[in-house]
């Protein structure tokens, strides 16, 4: 196994330190602890990079108008409508506040009647775009 610190891994994934400790915690990644630090597995960490951006990019290709799917992820997003729940779950809240729905971006799954209907999603496209955005500098 080829490691590398959390410090590379969150630089080479352009997420936050604290996300890949997240990420070896719930099994996202392949890591050992050493002295109280994170080696993160080389292949395992490429291949959850991979991932993300295959479902990201498979989730904004489903829809016909990619640019009105993406508003309506970016309004999800900014009306705090997904909580993390995990690395890679997320509970996606209805606007009315009704009902939720459970995401999973590993799984490239949500528990909304979209997806379950049509395979595709504004919570997964959301929960995608949260989960891969850049680390703040």
């Amino acid at each position: 196994m080829t490691a590398t610190t959390t410090a590379e891994a969150a630089h080479r994934a352009g997420v936050t330190v604290a996300t890949i400790r997240a990420w070896a915690r719930y099994g996202a990644v392949t890591a050992t602890k050493a002295a109280g630090r994170w080696n993160i597995d080389e292949a395992s960490l490429t291949h959850r990079i991979a991932l993300s951006r295959r479902t990201a990019a498979k989730q904004l290709a489903a829809f016909r108008d990619t640019a009105a799917a993406q508003s309506k992820a970016d309004e999800l997003i900014e009306s705090g409508s997904l909580i993390p729940m995990n690395p890679y779950t997320f509970l996606a809240v209805s606007s009315s506040g009704g009902s939720g729905y459970i995401v999973n971006t590993v799984e490239g799954s949500c528990t909304c009647k979209g997806h379950i209907y049509t395979g595709h999603c504004f919570h997964l496209l959301a929960a995608v775009a949260l989960e891969t955005a850049p680390a703040a500098a």
